[in-house]
């Protein structure tokens, strides 16, 4: 599996993962507005497997601070539980290292309580929980990690 910066021959099939995506979890939250958010980060990157994109993470750098931000992560429904979203946050930590990042930082869904898990087991701790965050009024639940 390679894990490389985002090319414009990928963004098709980016676009698939995300809608996959915004239907099982967000079938409130609108496609277009999803897709139109994968291009807001600093940095795009893919996970690719035999030659198909199978995941995607979105960073925000945040200089001049030592914080690195995980805008966004996700991987296909078909390449779920196959390490795709690990070698994913190891691509962002290896850039927080190289940028001399200290933290890195996620929110997700208070009730998406699979990305919690996930998160913690890539080392990630919580750290707070904010109310009305999102649109939806809902809470949020943040993450750090310190990046060695």
């Amino acid at each position: 599996m390679q894990v490389r910066k985002l090319e414009e021959e990928d963004k098709e099939k980016l676009e698939e993962i995300i809608k996959q995506i915004c239907e099982e979890n967000w079938p409130n939250y609108p496609e277009e507005l999803a897709v139109k958010e994968l291009w807001l980060t600093d940095q795009v990157l893919v996970a690719k497997k035999n030659d198909e994109v199978v995941g995607v993470v979105g960073i925000n750098v945040c200089d001049p601070y030592k914080v690195m931000e995980i805008g966004y992560l996700f991987v296909g429904k078909d390449s779920r539980l196959e390490g795709v979203g690990k070698k994913l946050i190891d691509a962002v930590e290896e850039r927080a290292r190289n940028r001399r990042k200290e933290v890195l930082r996620v929110y997700t869904g208070i009730k998406e309580e699979w990305a919690h898990e996930f998160y913690e087991s890539c080392g990630f701790k919580e750290s707070g929980v904010v109310k009305n965050f999102e649109f939806d009024g809902d809470k949020v639940v943040f993450f750090t990690k310190v990046v060695s």
